[in-house]
């Protein structure tokens, strides 16, 4: 269960660092004067990669944080409560930036219908630089569709795996010591 365990935080780690770099490379060659111009509607794309690109070098930051907080005893549980409110809050702005692209563009980028899988975000933007725009999209449809499974598993191990009690032997036992007394 360790092994298992620890591969899926060294996958989730190196995901989070793969998605980063993915992210520095897209905000550093994306021309924003083209995602704004009039009839081309890229920009809440560029919002996500944005957000979600300052959402981890918090997140980050944070992380650094906690782990010299290990140093400090006297603040060491304020400054690691501290930061993980700062890498929950990481989490929720990439789910709410998620939110606004699911509900803007739902063909696009949830995952259940057959335009994510067929279509690429990229129109209006010119053929020199296209590749960062298809990037982009990519990531998107990525984290979105890797959000859904997520939550998803999370859903049915709740609903699934959550022990039941059951009350019926309990209430019987209740009756008899009722009923001898």
């Amino acid at each position: 269960m360790s092994d298992d365990n620890s591969f899926f935080s060294k996958f989730s780690r190196s995901m989070s660092f793969v998605n980063l770099v993915l992210c520095i490379i897209v905000f550093a060659n994306v021309n924003t004067a083209i995602l704004y111009k009039e009839g081309c509607v890229q920009g809440k794309e560029f919002n996500y990669i944005k957000y979600v690109l300052f959402g981890a070098i918090v997140q980050l930051c944070a992380i650094v944080l906690l782990i010299f907080s290990l140093c400090c005893e006297k603040y060491s549980h304020y400054i690691q409560l501290l930061c993980g409110f700062i890498i929950v809050g990481g989490c929720i702005n990439q789910f709410v930036w998620l939110g606004f692209l699911w509900d803007s563009y739902p063909t696009d980028y949830i995952l259940f219908y057959k335009e994510f899988w067929t279509t690429i975000r990229a129109g209006c933007v010119e053929e020199s630089n296209k590749w960062v725009y298809i990037m982009m999209d990519v990531i998107i449809k990525i984290t979105g569709g890797v959000a859904i499974i997520s939550l998803i598993i999370l859903a049915l191990k709740i609903c699934c795996c959550t022990p039941t009690t059951s009350t019926r032997k309990t209430d019987l036992t209740d009756i008899r010591t009722i009923t001898t007394a």
